[in-house]
């Protein structure tokens, strides 16, 4: 029978699993390495934030008497299905994630790749980053954030610097000597994008001007605004200019200097941090209504209009052919369209299912959306989580 540690911290909302384990281990006066070990059997185990072995987060359950689901929050593969649709390989992952929103370029069907293995937002190396200021105050709640580790975020919003790379050290306190590094600071549009990013992580929902959206919506809307601002100007049409205006308001050049498409997911941190610097510059430029963004979903990032005006102030004529937009009727038929698709295809099927599945976890849910998918002729067995 295993049993309980005599000492273990709380783990601290939005804290890597890593970071939980190193405080565990300091309190024992061990490194990570060597609680690994004892507890494992194995030392060396790189992918703890992202995918534990089978049965390792049951075990730190046990030993400690936190809830499993905690732990779980606490890894990538814990937010299945909000920030990934699943962590098998899928042929069409990618074309399901980035094409599924539009925000600064209409849709466009033939823009559509193939990327084999490809996984949202998992970099091709694990990152070591953190906020120089959270790390060194005097505080026994130090952690490292779980998306601090991964290409999501590129500042802290608290301290409103950026984050910092860092190599392996024994004891969390002490990454870096105060006199070794001075906080950078982050521009305004970067600190506010990582703010709904931490706030997605924090409370399952962002907060957009026009209204409350799944943290899942808003992780597929970022990476889909990446992947606009990857596309060559020459297939941006009329909107080449104000991608243009994006990067140059942003300080990069064009696709961050790329002559040759790659996934994000595969590019060097030094040009992921130039995405995501363009990709706030993008949200904020829209907000601002600096550009015009010909997205279907760029209005989610618009204000809503004012109903008031100054008394004295005449009002406009309107004109007789401005065309009214029906935005129910965009949703329905949209709504309509992926049904549709779902009949027919057993990976849009699946995709939606796992969308319509944001936030569930009870089986008995799971199992009456099933039900439903197939009432409106979706096979049953194409629903699976």
């Amino acid at each position: 029978m295993s049993r309980r540690w005599p000492l273990h911290p709380i783990p601290i909302r939005g804290e890597a699993l890593t970071s939980w384990l190193i405080r565990v281990a300091d309190c024992y006066e061990m490194e990570l390495k060597d609680l690994l070990l004892y507890e494992w059997g194995q030392a060396n185990l790189t992918d703890l934030d992202i995918r534990p072995p089978d049965g390792f987060l049951e075990m730190i359950a046990k030993r400690s008497g936190f809830d499993l689901g905690e732990f779980r929050g606490m890894t990538m593969a814990g937010w299945v299905p909000w920030l990934f649709d699943s962590f098998d390989s899928e042929e069409d992952a990618f074309n399901c994630y980035t094409h599924q929103f539009s925000v600064l370029l209409p849709p466009r069907p033939d823009s559509k790749k193939t990327v084999q293995g490809w996984r949202a937002w998992l970099p091709k190396q694990n990152l070591n980053r953190a906020c120089p200021t959270c790390i060194n105050l005097d505080s026994a709640e130090n952690s490292l954030k779980l998306a601090w580790q991964f290409p999501l975020m590129s500042s802290c919003p608290k301290h409103s610097c950026r984050l910092e790379t860092y190599y392996y050290y024994p004891s969390l306190l002490f990454p870096w000597e105060k006199t070794e590094i001075s906080p950078l600071p982050a521009s305004g549009a970067i600190v506010e994008m990582d703010r709904l990013t931490e706030q997605a992580f924090a409370t399952g929902q962002v907060n957009l001007p026009r209204r409350n959206v799944h943290a899942g919506v808003w992780f597929r809307l970022l990476r889909t605004i990446i992947e606009e601002l990857n596309t060559p100007i020459s297939r941006c049409g009329r909107q080449a200019k104000s991608i243009r205006q994006i990067w140059e308001k942003a300080g990069f050049s064009c696709r961050a200097g790329l002559k040759v498409w790659r996934s994000y997911e595969a590019l060097d941190l030094s040009i992921q941090l130039q995405f995501l610097e363009a990709t706030a510059t993008a949200i904020n430029m829209v907000q601002n209504e600096e550009i015009n963004a010909l997205g279907e979903n760029a209005e989610l990032f618009l204000s809503e209009p004012k109903t008031w005006r100054n008394a004295n102030q005449p009002l406009k004529p309107r004109k007789s052919d401005v065309k009214v937009t029906d935005h129910w009727k965009i949703v329905k038929d949209s709504l309509n369209q992926a049904i549709e698709e779902a009949k027919q295809d057993p990976q849009s099927a699946q995709s939606f299912f796992r969308l319509m599945l944001f936030g569930q976890t009870d089986e008995k849910r799971i199992e009456a959306l099933r039900q439903d998918f197939n009432a409106l002729g979706i096979p049953a067995e194409w629903c699976q989580i």
